[in-house]
C-alpha cells in the first residue's frame, strides 16, 4: 500500500475531475483528498448553482485557485472564496461595491472589468498582485491602498500623474492607456516590469528605467532608438508601432526579446526621427 505522502504527490498531477474520481473510487482516499489542499489545480465556474454544489459537497476549501471570469457570481457567493490564493473575477458584472471585504487574504486577484470602486480597494492592501484593468469606476484615490503590492495593473483606468508616486515600491506596474504623462516616470525607478504604453514619454525619460527588465512602450510615438541605450537591464521590449528598424535592435541589442513589433512598412514614419 502506498504511503499518504506518495499518494499526495501522485494526486497533485491530476485535474479536479480526476481527483474527484479517485475520491469516489476507494474510501481509503477520502480522508487524504478531503483533508488536503491542492494548490496546483484551478477550478472554473460559470454558474452559481455549481458553486453552491461545490460548497455543499465540502470541496470548496480543498482548492485555492479559482477562475470565475464571465461568471454570474455575485456578492452572495463571493464569500465562499475568502480562502483563495488566486482568484480570477474578470468581467464579473454582477459583483457590486463591497464584495472585496471577503478577499482580504488573497494573494493574486484579477478584478478587471468589474464595478469595483475606490473604497473597495482598501481591502486589498495585503494582496501581492492586483489586476484592475479597465475598472472605469476607479480614480486616483485607489492607488493609496496599493502601495504595498508587488504587482499592480491599472491599464485603461483613470489614473493621473498626481498619484504615481504611490506606486514607487511596486515591482511590476502597468499604467498603459491611462492619463499619466512623462512627468511621473521618475517615480517608477524600482520597477522590473513596466507598461507605459501610449504615453508621451521621450528618449531622456528612459534613463529612469535602467532597472526595468520587461518594458512595454508600444505606441509611445516620441521614442526613437536613441533612448534604448538607457535600458541597461532590459530583456523584453514591446515597441509595437514605435519608430525605427527592428533589424537595428536585433543587431545592436541581440539579448533583447522583441514583442509584437509591427513591420516597418506598416508604420507611419512621417515627421519622425528614425535610423
Amino acid at each position: 500500500m502506498l504511503s499518504d505522502e506518495l499518494l499526495i504527490t501522485i494526486f497533485n498531477y491530476l485535474d479536479h475531475e480526476g481527483l474527484i474520481k479517485m475520491y469516489k473510487l476507494d474510501k481509503q482516499y477520502e480522508p487524504i483528498i478531503k483533508n488536503n489542499v491542492w494548490p496546483n489545480i484551478t477550478i472554473k465556474f460559470l454558474k452559481n448553482k455549481r458553486i453552491q454544489k461545490f460548497v455543499d459537497d465540502k470541496w470548496i476549501n480543498c482548492f485555492v485557485k479559482y477562475t470565475l471570469e464571465y461568471s454570474e457570481v455575485n456578492n452572495e457567493y463571493i464569500k465562499y472564496f475568502s480562502h483563495c490564493h488566486t482568484l480570477d473575477l474578470y468581467e464579473c458584472y454582477r459583483l457590486k461595491p463591497g464584495f472585496t471585504q471577503y478577499l482580504t487574504n488573497c494573494h493574486t486577484l484579477d478584478l478587471s472589468g468589474t464595478s469595483i470602486i475606490d473604497d473597495d480597494v482598501k481591502h486589498l492592501t495585503n494582496c501581492h498582485t492586483v489586476i484592475l484593468k479597465g475598472c472605469m469606476c476607479l480614480t486616483d484615490m485607489c492607488t493609496e491602498y496599493l502601495k504595498n503590492c508587488y504587482e499592480v495593473c491599472l491599464n485603461f483606468c483613470h489614473i493621473t500623474d498626481d498619484v504615481v508616486i504611490n506606486l514607487t515600491n511596486c515591482k511590476i506596474v502597468r499604467l498603459g492607456h491611462t492619463h499619466i504623462t512623462r512627468n511621473s516616470i521618475k517615480y517608477l525607478t524600482n520597477c522590473i516590469e513596466l507598461d507605459i504604453s501610449e504615453t508621451n514619454i521621450i528618449n531622456d525619460d528612459l534613463k529612469y528605467l535602467e532597472n526595468v527588465k520587461n518594458l512595454n512602450i508600444s505606441y509611445c510615438k516620441n521614442i526613437t532608438f536613441d533612448g534604448i541605450q538607457y535600458l541597461k537591464n532590459i530583456k523584453i521590449l514591446n515597441i509595437e508601432a514605435c519608430v525605427g528598424k527592428i533589424e537595428y535592435i536585433n543587431k545592436n541589442y541581440p539579448y533583447i526579446q522583441l514583442e509584437r513589433c509591427i513591420p516597418l512598412e506598416k508604420l507611419d514614419l512621417e515627421d519622425r526621427d528614425y535610423l
